[in-house]
């Protein structure tokens, strides 16, 4: 049995795992370069990591630290430049809200994470 506050943790985690294939769909990073900040740093990667971020900051409604921890950076100062330099960006702005959409439909896998 789940307390309350486990299932509200599993909800968001399964938001953000259809954010991240959505992401790795609709952009072509990688699953696991969009997850963990600590892998390449190719640019199709960074990009996908922001839409990533912008939509779980935008759907599930965690803030900057929140989602910086998520996806692996130390604290939110990272991530607050990323979002800064990205924002405003018409083509980047469309990706988001098509993910946001796209992040919707059930069907989409969720990450399995390992210990």
């Amino acid at each position: 049995m789940f307390t309350l506050k486990e299932r509200h943790e599993l909800e968001i985690e399964k938001a953000i795992s259809r954010i991240i294939y959505a992401t790795a769909r609709l952009t072509g990073a990688g699953v696991d370069e969009i997850d963990d900040a600590q892998t390449r740093r190719r640019a199709k990667d960074v990009e996908g990591r922001v839409v990533a971020m912008l939509a779980t900051i935008r759907v599930v409604g965690l803030n900057q630290a929140e989602t910086a921890r998520r996806f692996g950076y130390a604290d939110h100062s990272t991530i607050s430049y990323l979002l800064r330099k990205f924002r405003g960006d018409s083509r980047i702005e469309d990706i988001v809200s098509d993910v946001c959409e796209a992040a919707k439909e059930p069907q989409l896998p969720l990450l399995q994470k390992t210990a």
